[in-house]
């Protein structure tokens, strides 16, 4: 049996776009990092950074888990759901009957390297997702770094640019930690889901997803066993990146504003390094009410998606408070770490 290369470590914040703020702007190069909940500046490879062991694993969901998923990824709009929402949940429906078959071979032996590897196919796969699609989009970075913006005009190109902003947006630890804190209305959704089983699993049918009603019915007795929102997360990150790239493409346009600091400044980037600069525009639910991303793309430059009348590129060199501005949100909205390619930012950051 073939053994698979299994990565442990896996990062939310793509080593290559964290390059460009190291000594030698590759992944083994070394940067600044802050942990704010210990106040400690000190430098650090790429690899002790932006990631945490098997963070897109995909563990095995009950059937409460899998009415909830096929819920949380249905939209009424048309392009996302031809957009394959459910694309991991079916694919990961595969390898559990796969698992599932093999309960009734007799060599406990074989039956053990068969699970240990359909295990290590669960931890890897998420990260095999990422990396290759990372690896076909990081290019556009790269492209407005050195002053090649052209591509935005394409149709074709800015959509899997956006769709690849919205992605490394929601595929963060923050933004996972963030959605299971604010999930403060559980009971209510456990009541939707008691009340539509039936009709979510014949939907789900459509969609390649098979769910085991009476299974489900039984289940949703005992929510505090059989259901973990944590374990679902990584399954929805799809449907929701979904929903922010049509915001991006379709319900809006978005101009791209390409940022320049003076001479004697940086960008310092973070854990969350795409953010919304709106996202304490809140309503009465705690929904936010707009949208204007900002994302730092290396120490010099940076890019700013607002609404617009077109799909406009304009350029701007910021002032000295200006880029302090978007230094402090950085700071101030990470989730643990910030980081710098020198220390003096990140020090002048905290001692304000």
């Amino acid at each position: 049996m073939k053994k698979e290369k299994i990565t442990k470590r896996q990062h939310y914040i793509q080593r290559a776009y964290l390059c460009e703020w190291t000594d030698n702007k590759t992944n083994e190069g070394f940067l600044f990092a802050h942990r704010k909940s210990e106040n400690k500046t000190f430098p650090t490879s790429l690899m002790g950074v932006g990631q945490e062991a098997y963070f897109y694993e995909m563990k095995r969901l009950s059937e409460v888990e899998l009415v909830y998923c096929i819920l949380c990824g249905k939209s009424n709009i048309d392009i996302i759901m031809k957009n394959k929402p459910y694309f991991y949940l079916e694919m990961n429906q595969a390898i559990w009957r796969l698992e599932d078959k093999i309960i009734n071979i007799s060599k406990q032996k074989k039956i053990d390297l068969i699970k240990k590897e359909i295990n290590n196919i669960q931890k890897q796969l998420g990260e095999e997702i990422q990396s290759k699609h990372e690896g076909r989009n990081i290019i556009y970075i790269k492209n407005i770094i050195n002053g090649d913006y052209s591509f935005y005009k394409d149709d074709d190109k800015r959509v899997e640019f956006l769709f690849y902003l919205a992605m490394q947006y929601v595929r963060t630890k923050n933004i996972r930690e963030s959605l299971i804190t604010n999930f403060k209305k559980i009971d209510e959704f456990i009541d939707k889901i008691k009340a539509n089983i039936v009709p979510v699993a014949e939907f789900a049918k459509t969609h390649n997803v098979n769910i085991n009603v009476e299974m489900a019915k039984e289940q949703i007795k005992d929510t505090a066993v059989n259901f973990n929102l944590e374990k679902t997360m990584v399954y929805n990150s799809l449907s929701a990146a979904n929903e922010l790239a049509h915001g991006l493409i379709v319900a809006n346009k978005m101009s791209l504003g390409v940022l320049q600091t003076p001479d004697e400044l940086k960008f310092i980037t973070g854990d969350q390094p795409i953010i919304n600069l709106k996202l304490h525009e809140i309503d009465e639910k705690g929904n936010i009410l707009d949208m204007e991303f900002y994302y730092p793309l290396s120490p010099q430059v940076a890019i700013l998606l607002k609404k617009d009348k077109e799909p406009t590129v304009y350029n701007k060199t910021l002032s000295s408070d200006e880029v302090d501005y978007y230094n402090n949100f950085i700071f101030d909205n990470s989730y643990e770490q910030v980081y710098a390619s020198s220390e003096v930012e990140l020090l002048t950051l905290c001692n304000r």
